[in-house]
């Protein structure tokens, strides 16, 4: 069974663990901690992966979403995670030590580390991982947002996509042009 670390309100492990089925359980000022990897190629464009349909459980079944997402495992580090994460769901190895997150985002009731990772794939040779993954495919920044309007993505914010565009440059949110 999978254990999740809990965190305080400033992103520090607390030292308790939870399984990950009760991550909705967490008591006021408890934090579980997940990954996203943003992949984009040289074209900027974003690689994305289509939610598995017949997951019964996940309410957002079949939506799109970014390249790859997950938990982050009791003991574990948010770069080692995103590496799993990363060849569990696609099969793309990964080496992020030493690469901190783009950014920390904080959801009810959890942290998001988010990577931008630049990489061109030959999207034939994925080995996506049928139990979570449906499809994948490249999109542009205007596709994506258009998925995000009618729905066929996860419910984020258009900004939010926006900014991983926009953000992909300069891994920040300060333009590099002055």
């Amino acid at each position: 069974m999978e254990q999740l670390d809990i965190y305080d309100y400033t992103g520090q492990v607390t030292g308790r663990t939870i399984a990950r089925k009760e991550e909705r359980n967490l008591r006021d000022g408890e934090y579980f901690l997940i990954v996203h990897v943003c992949l984009f190629d040289s074209h900027g464009r974003l690689l994305i992966q289509q939610r598995n349909k017949s997951n019964k459980r996940d309410p957002l079944n079949g939506r799109w979403d970014v390249t790859v997402a997950g938990h982050v495992h009791s003991g574990e580090t948010s770069q080692a995670a995103a590496e799993r994460e990363a060849w569990e769901e696609m099969g793309i190895r990964l080496d992020l030590q030493g690469q901190p997150p783009l950014m920390r985002l904080r959801f009810v009731p959890g942290f998001d580390d988010i990577y931008i990772v630049h990489k061109d794939l030959d999207i034939n040779a994925l080995r996506l991982q049928a139990s979570e993954v449906d499809a994948a495919r490249w999109v542009t920044r205007a596709e994506a947002l258009e998925m995000v309007r009618n729905r066929t993505f996860l419910p984020y914010i258009e900004s939010f996509i926006a900014s991983l565009f926009d953000m992909r440059k300069t891994n920040g949110f300060m333009r590099d042009d002055d």
